[in-house]
């Protein structure tokens, strides 16, 4: 499956990208190599050598408000758009304002620059600082002079890169600065399942535009599953869509833009810690939020999934009923008795099945994440001598 990447000038245009679902022959993109991380599959792999410095080659201006900076070596999302990596100074020393920065989608050695207008067949000087290679090689500092030009922007903006900070939260850059009233309209966003901007929408609630980089946008959306992929698009609206900040408005014949494609992968669940305040009782703590419907939650709860033993006095520590849930990360079993004591070890049972919603047994977490063998265990201080606590927390200090 071919599909245009949308997010760059016009003079950017025709790059592709390849989305195999079966193996296919497509320049190596596939499927299951899309999803690795975006640096390291765009770019020239052949400048992939952290032993040898990377370089600024040249300052390029395409408007009188639009650098391109071009790179010896793919550079990384977050130094490439990090507006504090840049200077542009004038002749006479001034600082030009610049109002963000962002990564071509296609070409990840390069960095789009937006300023303030420029003066017209003035001398402009780039200086670039703490810059990162996605190989691992970095560069302190380095410079390229550019003319400005006297032709303005008069292309809307598209997407540069789309990444799911959490379940709930998306960090957006556009290829451009972007106006702030129309850069913060939640309803000029969508969120799709299908490409072409189809299939199960999920909801933009808020849109906040970074006040340092022009280009970047913080999304609040609805609850994103983890591995699935989804795409983002931006309203034309008219009137009220998006537009870059001189006021050119997007164009496409979607009635509107899309994204690449980007997957939320929830952080994997895993015992944080496991407690006893009293014999007959104990706390299992997880560190993600947990499942506690269906059959994840039976399994969350079902105390025949946890094994207490290997303690230092020999004996174990049985769970004799099913625990309840406490908050939103703990479950509290009661009624435990115990043949040992001392340093215990638990292990959570992990069955065979991979699916949250349909594998019984399953421990998993709110966000679709399950509990692997990597952190299914934790240790257990168990003294069955302990009398019950009865005393309730007080204040000791306030700092």
């Amino acid at each position: 499956m071919l599909r245009q990447i949308l997010g760059k000038k016009i003079w950017m245009q025709g790059a592709v990208l390849c989305l195999a679902l079966v193996s296919a022959n497509c320049s190596g993109k596939t499927y299951s190599t899309f999803f690795q991380p975006f640096d390291l599959i765009f770019g020239s792999q052949s400048s992939s050598n952290s032993s040898v410095n990377g370089n600024l080659i040249a300052a390029t201006p395409l408007t009188n408000t639009r650098v391109m900076l071009t790179f010896s070596k793919p550079v990384t999302l977050s130094s490439g758009q990090n507006v504090s990596n840049y200077r542009i100074t004038g002749p006479n020393g001034n600082l030009l304002q610049i109002l963000a920065a962002s990564r071509d989608p296609n070409n990840s050695s390069i960095i789009f620059i937006d300023t303030i207008p420029q003066a017209a067949g003035t001398q402009y000087t780039a200086t670039v600082s703490g810059i990162a290679f996605v190989d691992g090689a970095s560069l302190g500092n380095a410079s390229a002079t550019f003319t400005a030009p006297n032709n303005a922007d008069q292309t809307g903006p598209q997407f540069s890169s789309v990444t799911a900070l959490s379940a709930t939260t998306l960090e957006v850059f556009f290829n451009e600065a972007v106006d702030l009233t129309r850069a913060q309209t939640a309803g000029n966003y969508h969120i799709r399942d299908g490409v072409g901007c189809t299939g199960a929408n999920i909801g933009v609630t808020a849109a906040v535009r970074d006040s340092a980089n022009f280009a970047k946008v913080t999304l609040t959306t609805g609850v994103l599953t983890s591995g699935r992929p989804y795409y983002l698009c931006g309203d034309v609206g008219g009137a009220s869509g998006i537009r870059d900040i001189w006021g050119n408005p997007i164009t496409s014949t979607l009635n509107g833009i899309e994204s690449a494609a980007f997957v939320y992968i929830a952080p994997t669940p895993r015992v944080a810690s496991v407690t006893s305040t009293s014999p007959s009782s104990v706390l299992v703590t997880y560190t993600e939020d947990m499942d506690t419907t269906g059959v994840a939650g039976t399994a969350l709860t079902n105390n025949a999934n946890y094994t207490i033993n290997q303690c230092s006095t020999a004996g174990t520590v049985s769970l004799n009923s099913a625990g309840t849930v406490v908050g939103t990360r703990s479950v509290l079993f009661t009624g435990v008795t115990s043949t040992g004591s001392g340093t215990c070890h638990l292990t959570v049972t992990i069955p065979g099945g991979t699916t949250c919603d349909t594998t019984a047994g399953l421990v998993c977490s709110a966000a679709g994440a399950r509990l692997t063998t990597a952190g299914n265990t934790g240790v257990l201080n168990y003294n069955a001598s302990n009398a019950t606590d009865t005393t309730p927390p007080a204040v000791i200090g306030v700092t």
